[in-house]
């Protein structure tokens, strides 16, 4: 949980000493009240987080959930790698969110708005990729639908055809997907290659680039 990840983390900071101090004494933490009604704060609220252990807010509760966090800080203690001792960073440190696939959803939404000014704020790090990543992939449908493509059609293109060179063009155009995503979405060969492909695209030489290009812009006049 990550009540349980945010609970233990000034025994992975090593932020008092673990041979002789107990987590519960780090005063900078709501742990302690989790243990002890008389040291929590009017603000806090535990039955949602030892609910979520099958434990109730009584003696019994409460000491079942000292000797879990006791096992992990034992497990840090003993450690060689501190991040590693808590079984749910691995979830946690592997995304920009944690939560289903819903939830994700939700989030890439308010991403949308955000990116197009409805709603204030700022993207970075791993949701600005994943935001990229969706918003590339709805413009590969698209252009696909334009083109007259199939994902078998796709597939079975050339890597250098000029309806991937096109495909490339209008996604990179519209995002900032890498040359990787954008290599394999399209099967287009070596990332290297799509520099290239976008290149072709906006020289404008091809006759058949051409007439693809404008077909794909055709429904954004």
């Amino acid at each position: 949980m990550i009540s349980t990840y945010i609970h233990l983390n000034p025994a992975r900071a090593a932020l008092f000493d673990l041979h002789r101090s107990r987590l519960e004494d780090y005063a900078w933490s709501s742990y302690p009240g989790y243990l002890r009604p008389d040291r929590r704060r009017p603000w806090l609220s535990v039955e949602r987080v030892l609910g979520a252990h099958d434990l109730s807010d009584d003696r019994k509760g409460r000491l079942e959930y000292r000797r879990c966090l006791e096992e992990q800080v034992a497990r840090i203690e003993s450690g060689d790698d501190r991040t590693e001792a808590d079984p749910d960073r691995s979830r946690i440190r592997r995304g920009w969110c944690l939560g289903s696939e819903s939830f994700v959803g939700s989030l890439l939404d308010r991403l949308d708005e955000i990116r197009s000014g409805t709603l204030p704020g700022s993207l970075g790090g791993e949701a600005i990729d994943e935001h990229e990543e969706r918003q590339a992939e709805r413009l590969c449908e698209v252009g696909m639908a334009r083109l007259g493509l199939s994902q078998k059609g796709l597939g079975a293109l050339a890597k250098g055809a000029p309806e991937k060179r096109v495909l490339a063009w209008y996604i990179r155009g519209r995002t900032t997907v890498s040359n990787a995503w954008l290599a394999e979405r399209l099967s287009g060969g070596h990332p290297a290659n799509i520099s290239g492909y976008i290149r072709s695209v906006e020289d404008g030489r091809s006759p058949r680039i051409r007439e693809l290009k404008a077909l794909i812009l055709k429904s954004e006049d």
